[in-house]
């Protein structure tokens, strides 16, 4: 899951997350190849023969059909992961539900064929239902993963949202002080409201880093939300040195600026303490749930590649 958002804090790391979709796909080199194992075989070739060969003929089929389906879910598994792969997921799913129906199905040809079949025959079958069994395996992997992959593409984009609005707070917020710094009415108003721009861009940040905690509850949103909180506290004080000069209580409101000074160094710390952003967290989040199914997945792309080598094989004998 390839996630940068582009986007940093003063004080926040600049390190962008590690990629995680994109090392999906460079586990396996090449693509898994199309078993059309009933056309290489020939249907024909079978239909003559007797039950137990019939059965295989069938099961074969059955693995064909399957085929298209369990292609697409591939792909949905190695894409990148976006708000668009939500619905590209869902569809995945339901392929998938189809595509185990047929590979049950060959299954159940195959447990039928065996009793009766020649040794080259019980050869292919052995082959036919290792590629039937790899991509059970690949599907119910998969399947696990892109329930992960919706709720993460669901919430990728608030994650990423919040966080340029929160860098664009900061930017309110410095030009607020340097207004201020202007010691003028005209600079002390702009300050305010600068302040309170930010004060809005901050507000519709933390309320998005609740929609990712709601859709994806396993990445520590808390962090980000401290910090988003604190500087709403700061941008109050802020606010407050305002309207105490503009009340003409220049010395009470330099009072003010002490803490409010010593209240933003401790926010510049808790900034420098965060190590990614919140689609980096969503990242490493993502990892942890989905590592193991992921490469017990590719193991199985593996074994799926490999048995259908060993049905050509057979098939061409």
């Amino acid at each position: 899951m390839e996630i940068d958002d582009g986007v940093t804090v003063p004080g926040a790391s600049t390190t962008p997350p590690k990629p995680r979709k994109a090392l999906r796909v460079a586990l396996v080199l090449v693509a898994v190849t199309v078993v059309g194992a009933a056309a290489l075989i020939g249907v024909g070739r079978l239909s003559n023969a007797s039950s137990a060969r019939g059965n295989l003929d069938n099961a074969i089929e059955k693995l064909s059909a399957a085929e298209p389906g369990v292609l697409q879910v591939d792909n949905a598994v190695r894409s990148e992961i976006t708000s668009a792969l939500v619905p590209a997921s869902t569809e995945a799913l339901d392929v998938s539900a189809e595509a185990s129906s047929d590979l049950n199905d060959a299954l159940a040809y195959l447990d039928e064929a065996v009793s009766g079949l020649s040794n080259g025959d019980a050869v292919l079958a052995a082959a036919v239902r290792d590629a039937v069994l790899s991509r059970k395996t690949m599907l119910s992997e998969a399947d696990s993963v892109l329930k992960v992959d919706m709720r993460a593409g669901a919430v990728l984009d608030a994650a990423r949202e919040a966080w340029t609005l929160a860098a664009e707070a900061g930017t309110l917020t410095v030009n607020a002080a340097t207004e201020y710094n202007k010691h003028t009415k005209a600079g002390v108003e702009a300050s305010t409201k600068a302040s309170n721009e930010a004060t809005a861009k901050l507000r519709a940040a933390r309320s998005l880093l609740d929609t990712v905690t709601a859709g994806f509850p396993e990445a520590d949103m808390s962090p980000f939300t401290s910090y988003i909180d604190a500087r709403l506290k700061l941008l109050d004080s802020s606010r407050k040195i305002d309207s105490t000069w503009l009340a003409g209580k220049v010395e009470d409101a330099n009072k003010l600026l002490d803490a409010y000074n010593a209240e933003e160094k401790k926010i510049v710390a808790q900034a420098t303490a965060l190590t990614t952003t919140p689609a980096g967290a969503l990242a490493d989040a993502y990892e942890t749930l989905t590592k193991d199914a992921i490469a017990r997945y590719f193991e199985a792309r593996d074994a799926a590649r490999a048995a259908d080598d060993r049905v050509k094989a057979a098939a061409a004998q």
